[in-house]
């Protein structure tokens, strides 16, 4: 029989969330991979460490921070990547639109498989409470109508993203990159130049 843990003692998995939410704090901001995280915290990159980041979100709840959910990297360099971000309490950016419209989006869809499942156990007949599962579909079916009316377009949420992303990039951009010498219209290009003297 295995010693009984002591009340005071974090878990193996509580320890772990601990670890990950005192690592990320001094990483606020930045695009973090599940690789980066173990690396940084010391956690195996594999079931461990994603049974932990999930219950850090959580715990960061708490504490008024957010730790984004995995999606893919606005980063160029890291196409295709999937990222998380944490922030402080307080300290968002424009970028986090795409966090909440996601969790949204996932909030309707449980909501929509609950209004369906507790509308089929509403009409079966060998279930002991009809009536509480009718009322559950109610709830849930009210709750997708206020959560879809409430939602901001996806699509506009993503334009000002990507504007804010594109003018970021430019305005860290070199210079050579950015500020090409023009040519003006009474100035010919020597291509031009060259091809009008071959005539």
């Amino acid at each position: 029989m295995s010693p009984k843990r002591d009340s005071d003692t974090p878990s193996q998995l509580e320890q772990d969330a601990i670890d990950v939410l005192l690592w990320l704090s001094p990483n606020a901001g930045r695009e973090l991979s599940y690789a980066g995280i173990s690396r940084g915290t010391g956690i195996p990159d594999g079931s461990r460490l994603r049974r932990a980041v999930p219950r850090a979100r959580a715990s960061a709840y708490v504490l008024g921070h957010r730790l984004e959910q995995f999606m893919h990297s606005r980063d160029p360099l890291k196409r295709g990547a999937r990222v998380t971000r944490f922030h402080k309490s307080g300290q968002g950016d424009e970028f986090g639109a795409r966090d909440a419209l996601l969790a949204c989006r996932k909030a309707v869809a449980h909501m929509g498989d609950m209004h369906r499942a507790c509308s089929f156990e509403a009409g079966n007949p060998d279930n002991v409470d009809r009536e509480a599962f009718g009322q559950m579909a109610d709830a849930a079916e009210g709750g997708i109508r206020t959560l879809k009316l409430g939602m901001p377009r996806s699509t506009t949420v993503f334009r000002r993203a990507r504007s804010v992303f594109i003018r970021e990039s430019f305005s860290s951009a070199p210079v050579r990159l950015t500020c090409r010498p023009s040519i003006s219209p009474s100035q010919p290009s020597r291509s031009a130049s060259a091809m009008r003297s071959r005539r």
